[in-house]
C-alpha cells in the first residue's frame, strides 16, 4: 500500500461547474490518482467494494507533453459537466434501490451469530449482509450454523474468537 508522502501523482483542485447547477459552484476534486490504486486500498478498509466508484479521466491522450497545474485545472473545468451528470444519475439510481431487511428467519439466525459471537455494530451489519447474500444466492447457512451451535464450534468466549469464527463461516460458505 502506498503513504501519503509516496502518492505523488495526487492534485488538489477547483473546477468551475456550470452544468445544470447554478453558476459559479465548483466541484472540488479532492483525489486525482491515475489508477486510483492508493485510493482504493485505503478507502477498501473502511467501505466495500461495492460502495466505491472511480472515474478515470484521461488528460494527456498518450502525448508526452508534460501537462501544467493550469492545463489540468482547464481540462477539468471542461470534463465537469459530464462528472456531475454522471454523479446526478447514480445518485438517482441508488435512491430508487430498496434494501430489503433480513426476514423473520434470518433475523433469528442473525440474532443467535450475534449473541455467539460477541458481535459489535460493524461485525453484525456484515453478518446481516452475509445472510442476506446467502439468502439470494440459495446458499444454505442454517443448517451450518445450527449444527455449529450443536457442536459448541459457535460458542465463543469473548469478540477475538467471534472474528475468528465470523471469517472461517464466511470461507465455508463462499467458498466452498
Amino acid at each position: 500500500m502506498r503513504r501519503p508522502d509516496e502518492m505523488k501523482q495526487m492534485i488538489r483542485m477547483d473546477a468551475s461547474v456550470n452544468g445544470g447547477q447554478k453558476s459559479g459552484s465548483s466541484l472540488k476534486i479532492m483525489l486525482c490518482d491515475m489508477e486510483a490504486v492508493g485510493v482504493y486500498q485505503a478507502a477498501v478498509r473502511f467501505v466495500g467494494q461495492h460502495q466505491m466508484a472511480f472515474l478515470k479521466v484521461v488528460s494527456d491522450a498518450g502525448v508526452d507533453k508534460r501537462m501544467t497545474a493550469e492545463d489540468l485545472q482547464h481540462f477539468f473545468a471542461d470534463s465537469a459537466e459530464k462528472i456531475c451528470t454522471w454523479i446526478e444519475d447514480v445518485r438517482t439510481l441508488s435512491r430508487s434501490w430498496k434494501v430489503e431487511k433480513v426476514g423473520a428467519k434470518e433475523q433469528e439466525i442473525l440474532q443467535l451469530l450475534c449473541d455467539q459471537t460477541h458481535a459489535s455494530v460493524t461485525m453484525r451489519l456484515q453478518l446481516e449482509q452475509l445472510l442476506r447474500y446467502c439468502t439470494l444466492a440459495n446458499i444454505p447457512y442454517e443448517e451450518m450454523i445450527r449444527g455449529d451451535l450443536a457442536e459448541q464450534t459457535l460458542c465463543c468466549r469473548d469478540r477475538k474468537e467471534g472474528k475468528a469464527y465470523f471469517e472461517q463461516l464466511k470461507e465455508r460458505l463462499l467458498y466452498q
